[in-house]
């Protein structure tokens, strides 16, 4: 972002995604818990954990609710006119990822 006003603005927009005040349930779900770990211009990493209610009943991430959660990312991104680059480093089985956390 060039200005911290530019940064707490996008801030603002994703928490309020997140929260269901602006879009739709849909985005909400697919956002809930994200958070902004570093933006600036050009730039920006969220941090999200997954929720059970965007599993299977394998303990996968549902693909619909990536390519929600795609959309609604790559809408900030052309909202706040960033380049969109997003990485997908490994699905994890939500059981494996508890096993391992415990």
């Amino acid at each position: 972002m060039e200005n911290s006003s530019e940064l707490k603005l996008t801030q603002k927009w994703i928490k309020y995604i997140a929260d269901g005040s602006v879009g739709h349930e849909i985005e909400a779900s697919s956002t809930k818990g994200i958070r902004v770990v570093k933006a600036h211009k050009g730039f920006i990493l969220c941090d999200l954990t997954i929720h059970n209610g965007l599993l299977d009943q394998n303990g996968n991430w549902y693909v619909g609710e990536i390519a929600t959660l795609v959309d609604t990312i790559g809408a900030w991104a052309l909202h706040f006119t960033m380049s969109l680059l997003i990485s997908l480093y490994h699905i994890t089985p939500h059981q494996k990822f508890r096993k391992r956390l415990k």
